[in-house]
């Protein structure tokens, strides 16, 4: 009887289903009341260095002959920005990502599936790292910056301050998501791969049929086809062992007489 084998590309459709199905059912959390958190950013740090910066901008402008030499408007258009966003840089603990180069009976894995076997590890030396998170803001705010846009608030420099908590509050939240669905998204993996046969799967897990179906029906089709074929087989000698006796005597019986011809 032929079996469907578990091959790469059908392992790569269903890990990648299971992550859209449970990102459908575990949405990523939004961070709570983050415009208002936005507006408490951009009041507090962004707005006074600003106006501060600009006022001196516009004073050199308009009195300082400097101002003419070096052509202030043009700076202007680098250094002021509007955005609705704000970038805010944080301190935090370092992780890495850790990836499998095996399958599970020794071969090694293919460059395509190792995505699907990521895993979050804390750094051996405790290390911290930079991160920038993005806060909306409900306007579009004024901010200082480059030729490549407004810049981020360093705030790893207000380590202590009350709103560096917040935001470092909203990281987490969005961190400890990824990390858990990269470790559900590799368990998956791991159950899999220990199939050689897309039989042997659902045999041990009836329940991933459901996924079977949605990226790749045929597969069960031409499952289902063997089964019903073995099926009708035993449905078949269940009735010939409850039926045949009779005919079995005549069939027998005929062997043991011989051919009348012969006689």
């Amino acid at each position: 009887m032929a079996t469907v084998r578990m091959s790469n590309e059908l392992i790569k459709q269903l890990c990648q289903q299971f992550s859209e199905d449970y990102q459908k059912i575990n949405p990523r959390p939004a961070v709570s009341n983050q415009e208002a958190l936005g507006v408490e950013l951009y009041d507090t740090f962004a707005k006074p260095l600003y106006e501060k910066v600009k006022a001196t901008f516009n004073e050199m402008q308009e009195t300082n002959t400097n101002g003419v030499v070096w052509d202030m408007k043009e700076h202007m258009k680098n250094v002021f920005h509007k955005e609705s966003t704000i970038k805010a840089t944080i301190q935090v603990p370092e992780y890495h990502t850790k990836r499998k180069d095996y399958r599970h009976d020794g071969k090694e894995l293919d460059y395509d599936l190792k995505p699907y076997t990521e895993r979050y590890v804390r750094s051996e030396d405790n290390e911290l790292a930079h991160r920038t998170v993005d806060i909306q803001l409900p306007f579009e705010g004024r901010f200082i910056g480059d030729r490549y846009g407004a810049a981020a608030m360093n705030l790893s420099k207000a380590a202590g301050h009350e709103l560096t908590t917040k935001v470092y509050d909203a990281y987490i939240q969005e961190r400890d998501y990824e990390h858990t669905f990269a470790t559900k998204q590799a368990d998956f993996f791991d159950m899999l791969d220990r199939f050689q046969t897309l039989n042997q799967a659902l045999k041990a897990w009836p329940q991933l049929a459901n996924i079977v179906e949605k990226v790749a029906p045929e597969k069960m089709v031409t499952i289902h086809k063997k089964t019903e074929r073995k099926k009708k087989q035993q449905d078949q000698a269940q009735y010939v062992e409850q039926n045949a006796a009779a005919f079995n005597n005549v069939i027998l019986g005929s062997q043991l007489l011989g051919d009348d011809d012969d006689s």
